[in-house]
């Protein structure tokens, strides 16, 4: 290829991310603006008669400089070459000086260089406009005059402000006078300070309640933009209409390790286009084809994935994670590279081989016998001398593991062996018969819950219908508790396959049950769905009242997505605390700087015990830039700070508009600093720092805004 693709050469060389925003859809800027190619063109193939030839090459506006031309002619006997350079340029030379990113709010200013290349003598006096619609306003005179003499140049300031408007906006500047006009455009993203965010509100209606005459009351909570705002309301009969939300919640997930990957995949391949949850026909494909993208690049010599690239040590349970999301895949037809699944595959059963002795590793041998039993191996022999190994263990004082029983349940159905299969999967039922409850904690344990409702509906069905239907409809209404808490990825993903495989229980096209009414005065809303009923709700769509017939229990959940407008009046600090400071280079507080400086950024975290997977979200001022060169973040690592302990995250995700750390915290107190450069003399709003526990969801930090000014 003589050149290259400037799509990969961008992603290649741009700040920073695991890959673009369609690829991976995770915190990065969805108001992104759009970068310029270079000028590259390709005549193709011309077939040519001897004489003289013209071909027409469009030069963008944009372009001003030095231009190369290949030619290679060939015929039957000779090849020839040759090469050129001339000039392309517009009679003025217009480079922008603007802000890559600002958010609604900040002032700044819009500066242009303009040159003058007519060749034409005498000084001119040239009249310098910008437009932007109606996204930025000016706060200084438009047009402004410029006097030029041949040959020179000069810089003109328009004072702006972003309003509310969010989007990559089209920033034009034009230039007229002596005889001629130039324009350029250049594109300026107007994003919020605060981070995208998913809330839920959920419930249950019971019918003791409804016979009272109880009704439920909710509300719209949150004053969002109107770009990217979602909000919905879905009822009905059954807990199926919590699935609805956490669909919504793992397709706009924000993060991209190998389990977040896989774990937005994974409930649309196995469930299938599904409207009622959410699913459109396009979404199994889609997701699954971003995901399988994704691990390819992860993948490492053993056949496991990586946490966030193939060069770090991974998790083998997820690397197990990969390879099931792969083999249901294929079972239901989707194409999957042959090699990456035998790969995986080939990692499962050396993992399953070697002995091991923690927990954590039991869950995962158990989970590797499982998917090589699905993959049609016989592994009878080693499931029965690692089922007699775990008795041994816990009955020395081992921790048993729920998850490893029913991995083992499923796989002793798959080789037949009903009996040993009864033993994880029947004493569930048996127990519940017995104790009006069930064994070994499940009810607490919400990914065991949704473990065992998904392998017993695929492998062992009659346990839930023929053999006892009641103990059916029991775990029905309990699998509301899967949902209650807040929803991790994985924990979401777990639970939309466990709910999902029962959701031919959830049918009822019924609606009577339940009324929906909005607003005041108080008047029906409009409902779609058969099994899920649901409306979308516009801003003044509110208050929401709901109430039933005392036939059923309503379930409910209230969905709110996007970005919030104001950001929060007092820090919201659970399990840890971020103390952000602006700093200039002697490590002194500062609230502006100049041109020529450059602003620290440093973050102090506080955390009330160790943790593990914690994220943490720094969108940068609009008006700045990363600093990577070699001394900055190009290293990935703080800059040095006397006698303060660093935090070394276990990664660095460094994007346009914002840095995402992800890494652990040993329980003392950690710090980390890095450099802006700024762009633009202004006003600028410093957004909030966020953080959350991956995993554990209730480890939840947002910080308080704050102001940076740029001057001269």
């Amino acid at each position: 290829m003589i050149l290259p693709d400037y799509a990969l050469v961008q992603k290649i060389s741009a700040p920073g991310g695991d890959g673009d925003a369609e690829t991976f859809g995770k915190y990065k800027n969805p108001f992104a603006r759009k970068r310029k190619p270079p000028l590259a063109v390709w005549s193709g193939i011309i077939d040519a008669a001897p004489g003289e030839h013209v071909w027409s090459v469009p030069v963008p506006e944009y372009f001003n400089g030095s231009v190369r031309v290949l030619a290679v002619a060939v015929n039957a006997g000779k090849i020839g070459a040759s090469a050129v350079r001339t000039v392309a340029h517009n009679p003025y030379v217009i480079q922008p000086q603007q802000p890559y990113v600002v958010a609604p709010g900040d002032e700044f200013d819009l500066g242009v260089l303009v040159a003058d290349t007519t060749g034409k003598p005498g000084d001119k006096s040239l009249e310098v406009s910008v437009s932007a619609g109606d996204a930025l306003e000016l706060l200084s005179p438009n047009p402004q005059t410029l006097k030029l003499s041949p040959g020179r140049d000069g810089t003109v300031r328009f004072r702006a402000k972003a309003k509310e408007k969010l989007g990559p906006i089209e920033v034009r500047y034009r230039v007229a006078g002596g005889g001629e006009e130039a324009g350029y455009s250049e594109e300026m993203s107007i994003r919020p300070s605060q981070p995208l965010l998913t809330t839920l509100q959920m419930g249950v209606l019971r019918m003791d309640e409804q016979k009272a005459g109880k009704t439920r009351s909710l509300d719209l909570t949150r004053e969002l933009y109107d770009a990217e705002r979602h909000a919905e309301l879905a009822v009905s009969v059954t807990p199926g209409a919590y699935l609805r939300g956490i669909v919504e919640f793992l397709k706009h997930y924000p993060y991209g390790c190998t389990e977040q990957v896989v774990s937005q995949a994974f409930p649309a391949v196995v469930l299938g286009a599904n409207p009622e949850l959410g699913l459109s026909p396009d979404d199994p494909e889609r997701l699954l084809e971003r995901s399988l993208r994704i691990l390819q690049t992860r993948q490492k010599y053993d056949g496991s994935f990586g946490f966030w690239s193939a060069a770090d040590g991974g998790d083998p349970f997820y690397s197990l994670y990969a390879a099931h999301l792969m083999l249901e895949a294929r079972d239901r037809g989707y194409e999957v590279a042959d090699s990456m699944f035998e790969r995986a595959m080939s990692f499962a059963d050396q993992y399953a081989q070697t002995p091991r002795y923690r927990p954590e590793e039991h869950e995962a041998q158990s989970y590797a016998l499982y998917l090589l039993a699905r993959s049609g191996r016989n592994v009878a022999e080693r499931l029965r001398s690692f089922d007699a190994d775990m008795q041994r263990q816990w009955e020395q004082g081992g921790e048993p593991v729920n998850r490893v029983r029913f991995f083992l349940g499923a796989a002793y159905k798959l080789h037949h062996l009903d009996s040993e299969a009864d033993r994880y999967f029947g004493e569930v039922r048996r127990a519940w018969k017995k104790t009006g409850s069930l064994p070994w904690g499940i009810q607490k344990d919400p990914d065991a819950l949704s473990l065992y409702l998904y392998l017993v509906n695929k492998h062992a069905p009659e346990s839930l219908d023929s053999q006892d239907p009641q103990f059916g409809r029991y775990l029905v209404d309990l699998s509301q508790d899967l949902v209650k808490q807040r929803v991790s990825s994985f924990r979401g993903s777990w639970a939309l396959l466990g709910l999902g495989s029962l959701w031919s229980r959830f049918a009822q096209a019924d609606g009577k049950a339940l009324q929906v009414s909005a607003g005041r005065p108080p008047a029906p809303l409009a409902l779609q769905g058969s099994t899920v009923k649901r409306a979308v709700l516009e801003p003044t769509t509110r208050p929401l009242e709901i109430k039933g017939d005392a036939s059923w229990n309503l379930y409910y959940q209230l969905t709110e997505r996007g970005y919030d407008k104001t950001p929060p009046a007092k820090p919201i600090s659970q399990g840890v605390t971020i103390n952000r400071q602006l700093l200039d280079a002697k490590g002194e507080k500062i609230r502006e700087l100049s041109l020529q400086d450059k602003l620290h950024i440093r973050l102090a975290l506080h955390p009330d015990r160790p943790m593990k997977n914690l994220a943490v979200v720094m969108l940068i001022p609009g008006g700045f830039e990363i600093d990577l060169s070699e001394d900055g973040l190009a290293s990935r690592k703080s800059l040095p700070i006397e006698k303060k302990p660093l935090w070394e995250p276990d990664y660095i995700d460094v994007q346009e508009d914002r840095v995402v750390f992800f890494g652990a915290l040993d329980g003392g107190e950690k710090y980390f600093e890095f450099r802006l450069k700024p762009l633009n003399i202004g006003t600028y709003a410093v957004p909030p720092v966020f953080a959350e526990g991956m995993y554990d969801t209730e480890i939840q930090y947002r910080g308080l805004a704050g102001t940076i000014r740029v001057t001269e």
